[in-house]
């Protein structure tokens, strides 16, 4: 994230003169942690070996922030899954972002078309690997439940 610009996206709106961080954009991970480098950024009159010091010290608060986060979102996930007692199921899109050409289409849109079959019809035996026949995309899907749809009002 720190390679992806992370700190001059912060740094585009970062106001010396506001100090909360409770709400809007301000709560965003990474805003906060940012506070102490930018400030002394903005003041001047500040070595760049503090500069760099402050700013190794927010990169460090960030990550404890993102696992702090992502631990979180763990519990979370784990307690819907106690209280609904239906099956979760995982989609990992970090090919994705690695750049992989084919990812997308391989490891989350396959993958969420399958769940969403299997959800609609029932079909508990497909491979996880094969996507049933005539699905290729959320449309197909979409096409072959509505008239599963429109029979069950009637």
């Amino acid at each position: 994230m720190i390679e992806a610009g992370q700190v001059n996206e912060v740094r585009q709106f970062f106001d010396p003169s506001v100090t909360d961080y409770t709400k809007g954009i301000r709560r965003a991970i990474g805003v906060p942690e940012f506070d102490d480098f930018l400030r002394a950024e903005a003041n001047g009159g500040v070595d760049e070996r503090t500069k760099q010091r402050l700013l190794e010290a927010a990169i460090a608060r960030l990550k404890i922030n993102n696992c702090t986060l992502a631990n979180r979102q763990i519990q979370k996930i784990h307690r819907l899954h106690g209280l609904w007692k239906r099956n979760m199921h995982r989609l990992d899109a970090t090919e994705v972002f690695l750049g992989s050409r084919d990812a997308w289409h391989d490891h989350v849109l396959a993958k969420s078309l399958i769940v969403l079959h299997k959800f609609l019809y029932g079909e508990k035996k497909t491979p996880h690997h094969v996507v049933p026949a005539g699905i290729v995309s959320h449309k197909d899907v979409i096409a072959a439940a509505a008239p599963v749809a429109m029979a069950a009002t009637r």
